[in-house]
């Protein structure tokens, strides 16, 4: 069995976490595989940035994780950086959330779990959803029956 300190990502030289690490690929975790499938997206190919957010969002998910945190160990800002001065936290998160929006408008819509980030906070939130059923159609009834009717009326009517 892994060690913890082996569960954790890898940070190459801009503290910025090596794709591919952190989040199980083969799980049993529905979770963790809603995860994966969100990281090996289409959404997120060319959103590294993003990618490495929510990598460390989920690997903290279990804690409770500062803006400082998230900005100097997931997004590789200096130990300097002070989140009441700097919006880059908050305005990444919001990124992240609207691209999570659109990858389950897309290509996630069949998803039956969604992941999420409320907004004025930055931790992950689950929801399962049920799965859409397309709608049966109804018989109708035939029109030439309820023509023949409306003529019936018409008939009498003169």
């Amino acid at each position: 069995m892994p060690s913890v300190a082996a569960q954790r990502p890898r940070y190459n030289s801009r503290m910025m976490a090596v794709p591919g690490q952190g989040v199980p690929q083969a799980s049993a975790d529905p979770v963790a595989q809603a995860v994966a499938g969100i990281l090996e997206s289409a959404a997120f190919a060319k959103a590294s940035s993003l990618r490495t957010l929510l990598t460390y969002l989920w690997e903290h998910r279990d804690e409770a994780i500062s803006e400082y945190a998230i900005a100097t160990e997931a997004l590789g800002r200096r130990p300097e950086f002070d989140p009441r001065v700097d919006a880059t936290v908050r305005v990444v998160i919001a990124r992240l959330r609207q691209r999570l929006k659109e990858y389950y408008d897309s290509e996630g819509a069949s998803c039956p779990l969604r992941i999420s980030i409320p907004l004025g906070g930055h931790q992950l939130a689950l929801e399962f959803q049920e799965p859409e059923t397309q709608p049966q159609p109804t018989a109708e009834p035939l029109p030439s029956a309820s023509r023949r009717g409306h003529w019936k009326l018409i008939a009498v009517g003169f």
